[in-house]
């Protein structure tokens, strides 16, 4: 499956703060919908700065996240036992992606083709808790069906915060493993690609440290944030141990 900037991007806001905000007893609460978000990833191999506005439904349900330089978007529509999410760039559709929601109102399965021919799809897997513990992928063809391509486990502290994330390949070799820590901030409800999953994450990550199956580092990502005065995040800067730096900007309604 090919992988582009936008499917990046995609996962910009999954842990999007909408709870980290202080109580104001006999006021309105300041938004917490997110109207724009910004990515700066001049100081990656992307080299770009990006800006993007969010449109909701009447559900405040994602319904766009479109690029102000026409570079692309992301576009979402919604039915009561599915919903779709098209990816496009300038206005080719380049991924779409189909998410089935289950009974508990969470997603069972996804299937997704792009615009090379490639199709797959995954099947979610949850505890008696409605927390996500494995995700299996599948690459998929008409004339084959779908093949386990990879796995990925989860698995998570008493807080509720996932702590490992352990991805095999097909055979159930271990490819690499991921360990979270966090800070004290609490997280909020996910917001864009996540939507109809449950929060894999109840306070915001510090660090994600990714091994070899050796054991040896082979990435270190580190999460620095700031708030405005309603205590809502402001900037998100995410940093790594080969020198890229990405900061998102999130502006509010």
């Amino acid at each position: 499956m090919k992988t582009t900037r936008n499917t990046l991007i995609a996962a910009v806001l999954i842990l999007a703060t909408t709870s980290c905000q202080k109580s104001f007893t006999g006021q309105t609460d300041p938004s917490t919908k997110i109207k724009t978000y910004i990515e700066d990833a001049s100081k990656t191999p992307y080299n770009s700065i990006d800006t993007f506005n969010i449109a909701y439904d009447a559900s405040d349900r994602i319904i766009s996240m479109v690029s102000t330089s026409g570079s692309g978007g992301f576009y979402y529509a919604y039915t009561p036992t599915s919903y779709t999410l098209d990816i496009k760039q300038g206005t080719q559709l380049v991924i779409r992606e189909i998410s089935y929601i289950n009974s508990n109102q969470l997603v069972d399965s996804t299937f997704q083709y792009n615009d090379t021919n490639d199709s797959s799809t995954s099947k979610l897997v949850y505890n008696a808790g409605k927390q996500l513990i494995q995700q299996m992928y599948y690459d998929y063809t008409t004339a084959g069906g779908a093949k386990l391509s990879s796995k990925e486990t989860y698995t998570y502290d008493a807080s509720g915060n996932v702590i490992t994330q352990t991805d095999t390949n097909a055979s159930g070799t271990v490819t690499e493993t991921k360990t979270f820590t966090y800070s004290s901030f609490t997280a909020g409800i996910d917001l864009f690609n996540k939507l109809y999953r449950p929060a894999m994450a109840k306070n915001l990550p510090l660090t994600i440290t990714t091994k070899s199956p050796g054991g040896n580092i082979t990435a270190i990502e580190k999460r620095a944030y700031t708030f405005d005065s309603d205590n809502r995040l402001v900037t998100q800067t995410d940093s790594d141990n080969f020198g890229n730096v990405v900061v998102k900007t999130f502006l509010y309604y």
